[in-house]
């Protein structure tokens, strides 16, 4: 993997301050010398940025049933979850 797409596979990672230092630092030098690298980490906080001034909205109410309706489907083709501590409720 070339450092420009391990960078691209960091980027949350890197925005957020989660990197080791020693990562982030090969980062932030690589950012130095790559144009395209440092545009995509501008276009990425911007996009950070804009998303913080949506507004929620909520979704509308045939996507909240078809979520419910897969999520049974998938509890009723999977095993019950493991009860805490080994003892039943």
């Amino acid at each position: 993997m070339s450092l420009c797409q391990d960078f691209r596979a960091c980027l949350y990672d890197f925005t957020s301050g989660e990197l080791p230092p020693q990562r982030a630092e090969l980062f932030a030098r690589h950012l130095t010398v790559c144009a395209a690298c440092a545009a995509e980490l501008s276009t990425y906080r911007r996009a950070i940025e804009a998303g913080k001034h949506l507004k929620d909205v909520p979704p509308p109410a045939q996507v909240l049933e078809r979520l419910r309706q897969a999520l049974k489907a998938e509890a009723a083709n999977s095993p019950p979850p493991p009860v805490p501590n080994g003892r039943a409720g």
